[in-house]
């Protein structure tokens, strides 16, 4: 699992950070993770244009009870572009905003 450290981001890292602002206890170790669960908080996450983390953050913003933002919608694109239509068929709420730059 180290080899998650040196793809787009280094995932581990992210994961790590935007799971902890959620509220998750995360114990970052040179090869994974240690995830303890409760209940997650509404934030916003970065995926920091990783498309993988993306689709992560979206199905954690899925756990709370108002949802999360989650920034890196257009990182998608690059593995799964029918992502956000294909949860919206499985019910998930997912709205898409448009960069005003």
């Amino acid at each position: 699992m180290a080899h998650a450290r040196y793809k787009e981001t280094d995932r581990l890292t992210v994961l790590a950070e935007e799971l902890s602002r959620m509220g998750a206890e995360v114990m970052l170790y040179e090869d994974g993770l240690k995830i303890k669960g409760g209940t997650f908080k509404r934030c916003t996450l970065d995926s920091k244009g990783d498309h993988r983390l993306f689709m992560a953050f979206c199905l954690a913003g899925l756990a709370t009870q108002s949802g999360c933002e989650v920034i890196g919608a257009e990182s998608v694109d690059v593995s799964y572009p029918t992502f956000i239509e294909d949860m919206r068929k499985l019910g998930a709420s997912l709205e898409v905003e448009q960069d005003a730059g």
